[in-house]
């Protein structure tokens, strides 16, 4: 299930995948394949760091560890979402940030960009913000484009 806000003008020459390693974009990803695929677009996935990795407490230098430990975590994530992308002929981006927030970091992002479309996870419970998910909240009110929200199917839950 989908949910899609804005005006779409032309054909989106640049995909957004915000990517947190979670099913839900996992599927937003898979989603945004298969748009770009028919429409010959540019895939960019970035994955924000914020300020809640738990780096607190830790001194400068074993922070300075573990933000790096996660960005390769995210690297290695990219790897096979770049391989998969790549099987399709599909031009992608791998993308991390550091940012206050994951929304704004998107946010920014679509803006110094010039992203034509953010596909997005959510998580769907209950409530607008439990329904979409906080960050995707966050994305759909602020957001310069388009923005698709992809939804777990209802017998995946």
């Amino acid at each position: 299930m989908s949910l899609f806000r804005g005006t779409v003008s032309a054909i989106p020459v640049k995909i957004l995948v915000p990517y947190d390693s979670s099913d839900f974009s996992k599927l937003a990803f898979e989603k945004a394949v298969e748009m770009a695929s028919k429409m010959d677009a540019k895939l960019h996935v970035l994955t924000v760091i914020g300020p809640d990795v738990n780096v607190s407490g830790m001194s400068y230098g074993r922070a300075q560890e573990a933000l790096e430990e996660y960005e390769n975590e995210a690297n290695e994530e990219f790897e096979g979402l770049v391989t998969s992308a790549k099987k399709k002929n599909l031009s992608i981006k791998t993308h991390i940030i550091h940012d206050q927030s994951a929304t704004s970091g998107i946010n920014r992002f679509v803006e110094a960009n010039a992203v034509d479309l953010v596909v997005i996870g959510s998580h769907g419970r209950t409530g607008l913000k439990s329904v979409l998910g906080s960050v995707a909240t966050g994305v759909l009110n602020k957001s310069e484009c388009p923005v698709m929200i992809v939804k777990m199917p209802k017998d995946s839950k």
